[in-house]
């Protein structure tokens, strides 16, 4: 009798360790997913922030001709009303 308790008992453990250890690949498998996950994720952040780069030197580009023709147009704004005020006196 005793030797039929101990057959059971140790089914249980094996069925045990085949369920531990089908757990684990499933875990194992998981965790391969989420790192290719997180890998694409990384690649898709350094893209987005490269995007931003390029819009940020963009925008600079736009403020500094924007600078450059506000200074020329007040310039010549200031030229030409002296140039009046030199013909009128």
């Amino acid at each position: 009798m005793n030797a039929v308790v101990e057959e059971v008992n140790r089914m249980v453990v094996e069925d045990r360790i085949a369920r531990i250890e089908s757990d684990f690949a499933e875990v194992k498998g998981d965790l391969k997913t989420l790192s290719t996950e997180f890998r694409d994720f990384k690649t898709e952040v350094a893209k987005e922030f490269g995007s931003v780069r390029v819009e940020l030197q963009s925008l600079r580009t736009s403020i500094e001709r924007t600078k450059i023709w506000m200074l020329g147009t007040g310039i010549s704004t200031v030229l030409s009303v002296a140039a009046l005020v030199l013909k009128l006196h």
